[in-house]
């Protein structure tokens, strides 16, 4: 549910979504300022600059390529994951981890899922608006 699928042949009318050079496989989003979305770890809570399913990123100090990460995601309505393990990926950004997901119990992974199409509509809204 909500991955992307790579379409293999398109006209030159059709609107859709190009993800050729996308190499992700679930649809990203950046939380709201206004309602961030933290990583927390039991001792301290780290900022989501991205989310999707598969991964995110989140500033956490200095980058290690391929530390683990272990913590739940908690949203702006305070619900939260259950456990999860991140592992470290690339430096998005001074600071800023790109992680992916390596392990998830897969209802959190829809409450994720649902996160970002709720993300999604605002931002479609506020376009229209």
């Amino acid at each position: 549910m909500f991955r992307k699928e790579k379409k293999k042949d398109r006209s030159e009318d059709d609107l859709s979504l190009d993800i050729r050079a996308d190499r992700r496989r679930y649809f990203r989003i950046e939380p709201d300022p206004g309602d961030p979305v933290f990583l927390s770890d039991d001792s301290r809570k780290y900022p989501v600059t991205d989310l999707a399913a598969g991964g995110l990123a989140f500033e956490a100090g200095p980058f290690s390529p391929g530390r683990e990460y272990g913590g739940r995601l908690i949203f702006p309505d305070l619900a939260s994951t259950g456990p999860l393990t991140l592992r470290a990926v690339r430096e998005v950004r001074k600071n800023v981890i790109g992680a992916e997901i390596i392990e998830i119990d897969e209802e959190d992974r829809e409450l994720i899922h649902a996160f970002v199409l709720h993300r999604q509509k605002e931002e479609m809204k506020k376009v229209r608006d």
